[in-house]
């Protein structure tokens, strides 16, 4: 048995402090109280939130209009794409019949199409939104020895009513609001 050496009553030997008056045993430092400042650590949580939540709408201010951009971009890219592949089908219908189909619906031309020139016909551009078809005949009651392809663009709106009032030109390809037209002769207006 071992005694305290600051108040003199026995302790345990294998304990460092006495149970009785709480003080060291010789040779042991005293223990100390960690102290800890809720207000500074809910200062720090709450400074590190700002600071994140900072840094997010940078990051989101520098991508987001990117982003958005992209997407436009892909749904104009799209759109000439299923036209390409539509002016190929017709062409092929063309070479076979001496005409393009003379029809003015989609749902008609996809029947005069489908499945011997095209697989399937999309019937709505990138944006979601029908698109137009018509043909042209050079002299009347001759075949359709012409046609067209319209999308109205990103606002769904048709600059012309005639799609063979269009001229041909290019515009920046920043532009989606802008309608995109081709024809037998390819494209004629579209994204530069």
């Amino acid at each position: 048995m071992s005694y305290c050496a600051h108040c003199g009553k026995p302790k345990a030997a294998e304990r460092d402090f006495c149970s009785v008056c709480g003080k060291p045993r010789p040779g042991v430092r005293p223990q100390t109280k960690a102290t800890t400042s809720t207000g500074g650590v809910v200062a720090l949580v709450v400074g590190g939130g700002i600071a994140l939540i900072a840094i997010l709408g940078i990051v989101s201010a520098i991508f987001v209009p990117n982003f958005l951009d992209a997407l436009q971009k892909a749904k104009q890219k799209r759109t000439l794409a299923e036209f390409y592949f539509v002016s190929e089908a017709l062409e092929a219908y063309y070479l076979e019949n001496d005409t393009y189909p003379n029809v003015t619906t989609l749902a008609a031309l996809a029947a005069a199409l489908e499945p011997e020139y095209l697989e399937s016909l999309s019937r709505v551009d990138g944006w979601q939104q029908a698109y137009r078809y018509q043909c042209s005949q050079s002299e009347l009651g001759g075949p359709c020895d012409d046609f067209r392809l319209v999308s109205a663009g990103k606002d769904g709106v048709f600059e012309q009513e005639d799609p063979f009032a269009y001229e041909e030109e290019g515009y920046p390809a920043s532009d989606y609001d802008r309608d995109l037209v081709y024809g037998s002769s390819g494209e004629l207006l579209a994204p530069q």
